[in-house]
């Protein structure tokens, strides 16, 4: 019997690892994506698999927190008024998903998602034979002030993190950062065990499609401006593809590939910055390092350290703001880090729906699957929603908390 043909349009970390998933699986996979690879938000981002985050962000803690949180009184929270048409009705749905059940249901999905990554990250990597691509180390929760320190060890000691664990730091550890943030060493922290870390986003998505292609997987750099429930792919040239299945995995291209089948996709471009450069003093055994009351991640990287912040909603094509540059780089050179001018600068869209839960799922017919919407977690969740979409494929009911349906009312 000839093997199911599948077209996966997107290819940034998602696409990526569905594509090599679905071909070792047995299936005949295009992937289709115009590039270029190191603009996708898979290249930018902090690495980090964050299966602490079990906490839906649509609550009304968020809400109460946003106004201490606005970039113009120095927090990392920011909305683009000239794209007030794009944020004001996702807002709307926003506020919405912060009901107590919807909350509910959110967290369990997320955790349902995330209680079995680090293991599909594992498995993922074993299958492009890249395993050290992956650090199992935990991360850190560093704090500059003591009273932001006692308010967010306890929040932080009071959340649910899944199958994560949070311990206070030993002295050593501690020790460690004031060695290297001479500038301004830290007062108090917390390790959070059972996290890990991608060493190089964009090497780990280059090593999930060389053996998606060394498997026989077929990648075609094109545009897909139209998909339908059919099984057919309509790309910029004019040309169309059919096969078995079509998966979407376009991130924030989603929502305008999937507007014209009539189910409403409520997705913004929730975008974000970082900054890279050489820091060698910074040890090796220094773990993904979160300023909490800065809103910072540090990030080690095998091309340097990362610095990323700011969640800026608005068009996904709009400039991007040099301001958040510039704070950041200040931020950092604050800390003792010597940030040098041409450091590279980068600005991505996390593609965000509002109750902060992503889409994973069949449309009716089952010959159109969805993966997208994973806000903050595209890394954590990639190679879990991998698995999950090639169940999905061979024609596993789809979640209820996870299909796109919940926004049809």
């Amino acid at each position: 019997m000839a093997c199911k043909s599948l077209i996966i349009v997107g290819a940034g970390m998602v696409g990526a690892a569905c594509a090599l998933r679905l071909q070792a699986a047995g299936f005949a996979v295009s992937l289709v994506d115009p590039g270029p690879a190191d603009r996708a938000s898979s290249f930018g981002n902090a690495g980090h698999i964050a299966v602490e985050q079990v906490e839906p962000l649509a609550s009304w803690a968020t809400v109460r927190q946003a106004p201490a949180m606005l970039f113009g009184v120095g927090g990392p929270l920011d909305f683009r008024l000239s794209d007030i048409g794009r944020w004001l009705p996702w807002s709307t749905r926003f506020l919405r998903a912060c009901g107590r059940d919807q909350v509910r249901r959110g967290r369990g999905a997320l955790r349902d998602l995330t209680l079995p990554a680090v293991q599909a990250w594992r498995d993922l990597l074993a299958l492009a034979d890249a395993p050290g691509l992956m650090i199992e180390d935990g991360h850190a929760l560093l704090w500059f002030d003591a009273r932001a320190a006692e308010a967010g060890r306890s929040k932080w000691q009071r959340a649910d993190i899944g199958s994560a664990r949070c311990r206070d730091m030993t002295s050593d550890e501690l020790a460690a950062y004031c060695s290297v943030l001479t500038g301004r060493p830290p007062v108090a922290g917390l390790h959070i065990d059972g996290t890990a870390r991608l060493t190089s986003p964009q090497q780990v998505r280059d090593f999930l499609i060389a053996a998606f292609e060394a498997k026989g997987g077929n990648r075609l750099a094109a545009e897909a401006i139209s998909v339908s429930a059919a099984g057919e792919v309509g790309l910029a040239d004019g040309s169309r593809l059919n096969a078995d299945q079509v998966l979407v995995t376009a991130g924030v291209r989603s929502g305008a590939l999937l507007a014209a089948l009539g189910t409403p996709v409520p997705l913004i471009a929730e975008r974000g910055y970082s900054i890279q450069f050489p820091v060698p003093s910074w040890s090796s055994d220094l773990p993904t390092t979160v300023l909490d009351d800065w809103s910072v991640v540090l990030a080690p990287q095998a091309e340097g350290l990362r610095a990323t912040s700011y969640v800026e909603f608005g068009r996904a094509d709009a400039p991007a703001d040099p301001r958040k540059w510039d704070r950041l780089i200040s931020r950092v050179r604050a800390l003792g880090l010597a940030v040098p001018d041409d450091c590279q600068r980068w600005m991505g869209c996390r593609p965000t729906l509002p109750d902060y839960v992503p889409a994973i799922g069949a449309w009716p017919g089952e010959r159109l699957l969805y993966a997208f919407g994973h806000q903050h977690l595209g890394v954590t969740l990639a190679a879990i929603t991998a698995e999950r979409i090639m169940r999905l494929a061979d024609g596993e009911a789809t979640s209820p908390d996870l299909d796109l349906r919940r926004f049809a009312s």
